[in-house]
């Protein structure tokens, strides 16, 4: 996310955060640190924010476990682009993200 989104579209007006529902604060910065991301992280252990954007888990198989998801939202916080990954589909280059800024920016 640091180089393939923040970086390629920082001078474009585009911010970048990411939110955990899960580990603690040590464990966030140290995967911020070890991962160069120079953006902001938000723990939401009270998951507060997440469920707004969180896919509703009732009827999917087991075997589809949601570890990440990605949302673009344009300047008026609307959701422009959402997509969830999961094992088979996780994508660190996050190349939706890319194209949907890409086609947002135009």
């Amino acid at each position: 996310m640091e180089k393939n989104v923040r970086q390629k579209f920082k001078d474009k007006g585009v911010r970048v955060l990411a939110v955990n529902v899960k580990e603690d604060s040590q464990v966030v910065e140290a995967y911020r640190m070890q991962h160069g991301w120079t953006f902001p992280v938000l723990l939401d252990r009270g998951r507060t924010l997440a469920p707004h954007f969180a896919p509703s888990l009732g009827g999917l198989p087991p075997e589809v476990v949601i570890i990440n998801g990605h949302v673009v939202l344009d300047g008026d916080l609307r959701v422009r682009h959402i997509d969830y990954l999961n094992v088979a589909t996780f994508d660190a280059s996050a190349r939706q993200v890319v194209r949907a800024l890409e086609e947002l920016l135009k």
